[in-house]
């Protein structure tokens, strides 16, 4: 089974959404580097109303970082005044047990160039996802903290001492 990028999944998912969409990020061979369009954009989209939307694509592990990165670029300010500006993060999501999904993490700019996040009320997954599960802010799992019990092996500790307290 082939991996699909991040980019790949947004491809569809706006492709679904009625958008006519490009891939605007380049592999320069010589650097070996990525170059976006404008430092800022690896998708562009276009909305059969006219609407024209930069995607930036990542993890949703690193949508802060890519965040910080569009709201340091001078112009993003001029691109908000007529344009969107969107963050897609993109994770495999669920209950603990169950099978994960892919589930996609969308943060929008508003015209001042200011990022909020975005509720998504419709399916952008997967085929196979279930979509009660998207869109819904999770909270983030805690792991469980492992009190360690005194016993033989530690310095400093002698169960005897302690049974003769008792």
């Amino acid at each position: 089974m082939a991996k699909v990028s991040p980019t790949q999944r947004s491809l569809k998912h706006l492709r679904e959404a009625g958008y006519h969409v490009e891939i605007v990020e380049r592999w320069n061979q010589w650097s070996r580097s990525r170059h976006d369009l404008f430092n800022m954009f690896d998708l562009l989209a276009l909305h059969p109303d006219g609407t024209l939307v930069g995607v930036q694509v990542t993890s949703t592990a690193h949508v802060a970082e890519r965040v910080a990165k569009l709201e340091a670029n001078p112009l993003l300010a001029l691109w908000a005044k007529k344009n969107t500006a969107v963050v897609h993060g993109w994770a495999k999501r669920g209950p603990r047990g169950k099978r994960k999904l892919w589930t996609l993490k969308e943060e929008s700019c508003d015209e001042q160039g200011r990022f909020r996040p975005v509720v998504l009320a419709e399916d952008h997954t997967d085929d196979c996802v279930d979509p009660g599960s998207v869109g819904r802010v999770r909270p983030t799992r805690r792991r469980a903290r492992v009190l360690r019990v005194g016993g033989a092996g530690q310095a400093g500790h002698d169960c005897q001492a302690e049974e003769q307290q008792r």
